[in-house]
């Protein structure tokens, strides 16, 4: 295999797991629709919310479906003829791998984004009824700031793949450099 089939293949199989992880939300959608609210407006914006996180989820699995060839070109740019049949170096696998966990980080945190959202409108909506200084919770901040770094460092990843490939290499070599001394 070349190393842009093992990439695209990778991010297809990124994408059904995306699709898969999107199944469990078709019950927080039913349950969206049963949840207690003031009115009719609260119940839109209950349903949207979960709605919308239900379709990114499903759009990101369709995308990396679709396009996870051309993805893995731009991951991998080379020559993709039939002649050249190139052997993978450890560099590209690490490239690869790289990019690929910051695909599965982003993926896994586009639902939580949402339901960090959910979180904060809830609190922002008990602050307004009960008409007391509400701050946020100690742990929905932690769960903010977690989430937030888990997206930030899934689209590093996926950016930065063959950068980090490349300083591991070094720190790698240095290693072996330093154990001969």
């Amino acid at each position: 295999m070349k190393n842009q089939q093992i990439a695209s293949l990778s991010l297809k199989i990124l994408g059904i797991y995306s699709i898969i992880l999107a199944v469990p939300m078709i019950g927080n959608l039913i349950n969206a629709f049963g949840f207690p609210a003031d009115g009719p407006m609260e119940r839109i914006i209950i349903v949207l919310s979960v709605a919308i996180t239900f379709v990114l989820q499903i759009s990101a699995g369709l995308f990396l479906i679709y396009f996870g060839d051309r993805i893995a070109k731009k991951i991998i740019p080379e020559a993709d003829t039939i002649e050249s049949i190139s052997t993978l170096n450890s560099r590209d696998i690490q490239a690869i791998a790289f990019s690929i966990i910051g695909v599965v980080l982003i993926v896994v945190t586009i639902p939580k984004l949402f339901q960090l959202g959910a979180n904060i409108y809830a609190i922002q909506r008990a602050a307004d009824n009960m008409q007391a200084e509400y701050k946020l919770e100690r742990d929905t901040i932690a769960f903010g700031v977690n989430i937030l770094c888990r997206f930030i460092l899934g689209i590093l990843l996926f950016i930065t793949g063959d950068s980090l490939s490349n300083i591991w290499h070094k720190i790698n070599k240095r290693i072996q450099y330093e154990r001969k001394i």
